[in-house]
C-alpha cells in the first residue's frame, strides 16, 4: 500500500470513530415525570412504623441514590429498606395519561432490587457473577389501587448485596442509580431511549475494536513481508491491544462491574499497551531503551501476570495504584514527544503532536480513575486513532522524500548515461570493424563446438599433469557423469588402478614419445563398472610447438565386444549342437546293437530262471545277471531317448494308478535300509503321457534319491497333488521356455540325503554331466527331455545337508473321461501264429523261444522282402507281426 493510500485509510478510520459517537435525545424535563432522588428513610428495624417513630433509632434519613459505603456507615446489617411518602398534587395528576402510573429504576450491580407500593409488590430484578442484571433501566407499572383519592401512597425500595461481592460493592458506586415516577407512556419512551443509547454504545465499542484489529493485522502483514521494519510489528500489536482495551472496557463497564474476567482483561491489556508503546515509540523516535526504561517495561509485564493470578478483590482494590504506576510512562513519553515536537524534523513533530494526544488522554483517564469518576472512554480510542493518523502522515512524508531523492538520483544517472553513451558510440564504430572479423572466427568456433558437443565419441582435453581442461557431453555421459561434476578432475577418475598401471601410463608415455596413440583402453563408470573403449590420443602443442597437453577421443565398444562375444557363443553352441547330434547318432547306433545283445541275454536268463527252481545254487547268480541286464537295458533306453529315437505314445491315465503299479519295481531298486513312502492325493485329474517313458522318469528319480541316501538309513517319499500354476511359477523350472498357466498334476520324489549345492544344480540337467565316478550323466538329461516332450516341467528344491526334492509337473488332461488303467506287464497265454521280423539272428531266435514258451507259433523272417512273402502265403493264420 502506498503512503498516500495509508493516509486516506487512517483518515477514514478517524472519521468512522468520530461519526459513530453516541447520539442521544436531549435530557429535557418531560411533563408528568417525577424524579424520586432525594430524602428517603432507611428502615433499620424490622416492623418499624414511620408514622409512629419518625425520629427513632428504627429509621434514619438517607439521600437516594446512596453509596454502599454510606449505607455501611449507617450500620445496616442485611437487607436495606428505603421508604418514602409520595403525594401527587391535583395539577400533577391532571397531566397523567389514562394509562396510569409507572416507575423506572436504574439499579447498581452486585445486588437484588424490589419495589413495593402500599405493601403490594411491583416487581424487581437482581444480579451476581452468574446472573447479570439488565444493562438498561427496568419499568414497573403502579396499580391505581395503591393511590388514594388525595393522590398519596407509600413507596418502598428494598435491595440487598450479593454476599461474595460485599467488600467490592462498598467502594464501587451507588446502590441504585435513578428512580423516576410518571405516566406509563412517558416512562416507556424514556426506557426505549435508554435501550437505544445502550445499543449505540455497544455498536460504537465493537466498531472501534474491529477497526483497530484491522489496522493491527494490516501492519503485522506488512511486517511479514518486510521483517526489517520492526515498527510494523509493534504498531500492529499495539493496535490489537488497544482493541482489546476497548472491548474489555465495554465488557466491564457496560455489562457489569462484577464480571471478573472483564476486570482482569481490562487491567492486563492496559499494561500490555504500556509495554508495546515503549517498544514502538522509543526506537521509532530514535531514542535508546535504557536500563531503567527496560526494567520499568518489564515491571508492567509482571503486573500483567499478577492481573491473571491474583484474586479479583486485589485487582479492583489496586485500581488507583495501577494507574499511578502508569504516570512515569506518561511523563517520560510526554517529555520525549514534546522534544520531538519542538526540536525535531517535520515528521517527528507530526508524530509528537499525535502522541501527545495519547498522553493527554492517558492523563485524563488516570485522573478519572484515581478520583473514582469512572472512565473517559472512548477518549483513549479516539486519541490512539489520531496518533495512528499522525504516524501514517509521517511515514507518507518519509516515503515522499525518499521518492524525491530517488527521482533526483535517477535524473543524475540518466545524465551520466547520456555522457557515457556518446563516448561508447565512438568506440562502437571502432569495434564494429573488429567485430565482423571476430564474428567469422566465432562462427567457425561455434561450428567446431557444435561438432564436438554433438559427436557420439567422447572428447577430452587434459594438461600434461592429467588434469581435465575440457570434455564434451558424450564423454561425461559415457562415464555416467554430468560435465560440471567432473571438469578439472584427474584422468584417474575414469580408470581403475589396474587400468592406470597397465594401460593409461604406457599410453601417456607413448604419446609423449611418439605424439599419438591408437588402441583399446579400459574405462570406469561412476558406479564402478568398467567398459572397453577404442581411443585415439594426440599430443596438444601451443603456438611455439611446445607440448601443453593431450586431446583424446574415445568410443565405447561395449556393444561391439558384446556382439563379438555373442557371435562366439553362438558358434560355440552350433558346434556343441553338431557335436551332440553326432554323439546322438553314435549313441543311437550303439544302443540298437546293444539292445539286440541285451535282448538275447535277458531272454535266456529269464528262460533259464523258469526252467530251474530257486533251490538250485545258480538261481541267484542267474537272477543277478537278469538284474544287471535290466540296468543295462535302462542305459540303452536312455541312449535311445537322448538320441530322440523314441516318439511318445500317449495315453490318458491317472498318475496314482501308474505309481501303484510301479511300486514293486521301485521297492526292488532301493537299498534295504531305505524306507519308501507314498503320499498320494485322491481324485487327481488324469494326464496324457507315454506310460513307459513316465515309468523311466520315475525310476530314474527314485534311483537318484537312493544314491543320495546311500547306505545309511533314510527315507524316500513320493507325493502326488495338483496345482493351479501361473506363469511366474515356472520361472525357476526346467526346461526353460513358455509354460501356459493352468491346472497341472505333479509328483514329488524327496529324499533325506546329502542335498545338492547351487553349482551342481546349475549343471545337473546337462548331458554327460555327473558327480559320480562311474556315472554316465544321461539320467536327468533324459528325464528332462521326456518331461519337456510332454509339455511338463521339473523344479528342484535342495540345499547341502537338507535333502533334495524333484517336482515333476504335467498338464491335466483335457479329456478326463478317456482315462484308462496302465497295462499289466504280464501277458496271458493265447495261441496263434506270430510273424517276427528282425535283421539280427540272435533276436529272432530269442523272440521265437519266448513266443513258443508262451504257446505261440513263431514265424521268423530276417528281412522285409522275406517277411512280405511269408505274410502273403499265411496271412489268414497270422495273428500278429
Amino acid at each position: 500500500m502506498s503512503p498516500r493510500n495509508t493516509l486516506v485509510w487512517y483518515f477514514a478510520v478517524v472519521v468512522t470513530l468520530l461519526g459513530s459517537s453516541q447520539v442521544t435525545a436531549a435530557d429535557v424535563q418531560m411533563p408528568g415525570v417525577l424524579d424520586l432522588a432525594g430524602s428517603w428513610l432507611m428502615i433499620l428495624k424490622e416492623g418499624a412504623n414511620i408514622a409512629e417513630e419518625p425520629s427513632s433509632k428504627a429509621a434514619r434519613e438517607v439521600v437516594f441514590p446512596a453509596s454502599w459505603r454510606e449505607l455501611d456507615l449507617l450500620g445496616y446489617d442485611g437487607e436495606v429498606r428505603l421508604r418514602r411518602e409520595i403525594v401527587l398534587s391535583t395539577e400533577w395528576r391532571r397531566s397523567l395519561a389514562p394509562s396510569g402510573l409507572a416507575l423506572l429504576l436504574d439499579a447498581a450491580k452486585y445486588g437484588s432490587y424490589e419495589l413495593i407500593a402500599e405493601e403490594q409488590p411491583l416487581g424487581g430484578y437482581g444480579g451476581s457473577l452468574l446472573y447479570l442484571p439488565a444493562p438498561t433501566a427496568q419499568m414497573f407499572i403502579v396499580p391505581s389501587s395503591v393511590v388514594d383519592d388525595t393522590g398519596q401512597f407509600t413507596l418502598e425500595l428494598r435491595f440487598q448485596r450479593v454476599g461474595w461481592a460485599s467488600d467490592l460493592a462498598a467502594g464501587s458506586g451507588p446502590a441504585g442509580k435513578r428512580l423516576l415516577l410518571g405516566d406509563s407512556g412517558t416512562i416507556i419512551a424514556i426506557a426505549e431511549r435508554d435501550r437505544q443509547r445502550s445499543r449505540q454504545e455497544a455498536l460504537h465499542s465493537i466498531l472501534i475494536a474491529v477497526l483497530l484489529v484491522a489496522a493491527g493485522l494490516y501492519h503485522l502483514q506488512l511486517f511479514s513481508r518486510r521483517r526489517e521494519r520492526v515498527e510494523y510489528l509493534w504498531f500492529g500489536l499495539t493496535a490489537i491491544d488497544f482493541a482489546a482495551v476497548v472491548f474489555a472496557v465495554r465488557l466491564s463497564y457496560s455489562l457489569t462491574d462484577s464480571f471478573a474476567m472483564g476486570r482482569r482483561l481490562g487491567s492486563a491489556t492496559i499494561h500490555l499497551a504500556v509495554v508495546f508503546l515503549i517498544q514502538l515509540l522509543w526506537p521509532y523516535l530514535e531514542q535508546p531503551i535504557g536500563k531503567w526504561t527496560r526494567r520499568y517495561q518489564q515491571s508492567h509485564l509482571l503486573i500483567v501476570g499478577a492481573m491473571i493470578l491474583l484474586p479479583i478483590e486485589w485487582v479492583v482494590r489496586s485500581n488507583t495504584v495501577r494507574w499511578i504506576w502508569i504516570l512515569p510512562l506518561l511523563a517520560g513519553l510526554g517529555q520525549l514527544l514534546a522534544s520531538k515536537s519542538w526540536r525535531g524534523d517535520p515528521d517527528a513533530r507530526t508524530i509528537g503532536l499525535g502522541g501527545l494526544m495519547v498522553v493527554g488522554a492517558g492523563i485524563a483517564e488516570l485522573v478519572f480513575q484515581v478520583l473514582g469518576r469512572g472512565t473517559t472512554y472512548p477518549l483513549p480510542a479516539w486519541a490512539f486513532g489520531i496518533f495512528g493518523l499522525s504516524m501514517a502522515v509521517s511515514l507518507s512524508n518519509r516515503y515522499s522524500r525518499l521518492h524525491v531523492e530517488l527521482d533526483s538520483m535517477r535524473h543524475l544517472l540518466e545524465q551520466k548515461v547520456d555522457e557515457a553513451t556518446i563516448e561508447l558510440s565512438s568506440a562502437n564504430n571502432q569495434l564494429r570493424a573488429e567485430n565482423s572479423e571476430r564474428q567469422l572466427a566465432e562462427e567457425s568456433m561455434r561450428m567446431l563446438e557444435r561438432a564436438v558437443e554433438q559427436s557420439i565419441d567422447g572428447i577430452i582435453v587434459a594438461d600434461l599433469s592429467g588434469s581435465t581442461q575440457f570434455l564434451n557431453e558424450a564423454w561425461a555421459r559415457m562415464h555416467s557423469y554430468e560435465v560440471p561434476e567432473i571438469l578439472g578432475y584427474d584422468l584417474n577418475l575414469f580408470h581403475t588402478r589396474e587400468q592406470m598401471q597397465q594401460e593409461v601410463y604406457p599410453l601417456l608415455n607413448q604419446v609423449r614419445d611418439h605424439g599419438s596413440f591408437d588402441g583399446e583402453v579400459g574405462h570406469r563408470r561412476k558406479d564402478g563398472s568398467t567398459f572397453p573403449t577404442w581411443m585415439t590420443v594426440n599430443l596438444l602443442l601451443d603456438l611455439e610447438s611446445e607440448p601443453v597437453g593431450i586431446v583424446a577421443i574415445a568410443r565405447d565398444i561395449s556393444q561391439r565386444r558384446q556382439s563379438e562375444q555373442e557371435q562366439m557363443e553362438l558358434e560355440s553352441r552350433l558346434q556343441q549342437t553338431a557335436k551332440l547330434e553326432s554323439l546322438a547318432d553314435l549313441a543311437a547306433g550303439i544302443a540298437h546293437d546293444y539292445n539286440n545283445l541285451l535282448t538275447g541275454m535277458m531272454v535266456h536268463a529269464d528262460l533259464a530262471l523258469k526252467e530251474i527252481g530257486k533251490e538250485v545254487p545258480a538261481y541267484d547268480k542267474i537272477r543277478q545277471i537278469e538284474r544287471t541286464a535290466e540296468r543295462a537295458a535302462d542305459l540303452s533306453d536312455e541312449l535311445l531317448a537322448f538320441a530322440g529315437e523314441e516318439e511318445p505314445e500317449r495315453e490318458t491315465l491317472r498318475l496314482n494308478d501308474l505309481l501303484q503299479a510301479l511300486a514293486p519295481q521301485l521297492e526292488e531298486r532301493i537299498p534295504d535300509r531305505t524306507v519308501l513312502q507314498f503320499q498320494l492325493k485322491k481324485e487327481l485329474p488324469p494326464i496324457d503321457v507315454d506310460p513307459e517313458q513316465l515309468r523311466r522318469v520315475i525310476l530314474r528319480l527314485v534311483m537318484n534319491a537312493a544314491d543320495a541316501v546311500g547306505t545309511s538309513p533314510g527315507v524316500i517319499t513320493i507325493r502326488t497333488s495338483k496345482i493351479q500354476a501361473t506363469a511366474n511359477y515356472f520361472l525357476t523350472a526346467q526346461p526353460t521356455g513358455d509354460h501356459p498357466p493352468g491346472s497341472y498334476v505333479f509328483f514329488e520324489v524327496s529324499d533325506s540325503g546329502v542335498g545338492i549345492d547351487e553349482e551342481t544344480q546349475a549343471r545337473m540337467f546337462d548331458p554327460f554331466f555327473t558327480t559320480k565316478s562311474a556315472g554316465r550323466g544321461l539320467g536327468l538329461a533324459t528325464a528332462l527331455g521326456i518331461v519337456g516332450a510332454h509339455g511338463g516341467a521339473i523344479k528342484v528344491y535342495s540345499a547341502p545337508g537338507k535333502g533334495t526334492t524333484f517336482e515333476v509337473l504335467f498338464p491335466a488332461s483335457a479329456n478326463p473321461e478317456a482315462a484308462v488303467r496302465p497295462k499289466s506287464i504280464e501277458s496271458s497265454r493265447v495261441g496263434g501264429k506270430v510273424l517276427v521280423v528282425d535283421d539280427e539272428e540272435l533276436v529272432l531266435e530269442v523272440t521265437r523261444e519266448i513266443l513258443e514258451s508262451r504257446g505261440w507259433t513263431a514265424l521268423t523272417a530276417s528281412g522285409g522282402v522275406e517277411a512280405v512273402e511269408i505274410f502273403k502265403q499265411q496271412s489268414a493264420t497270422i495273428a500278429a507281426v
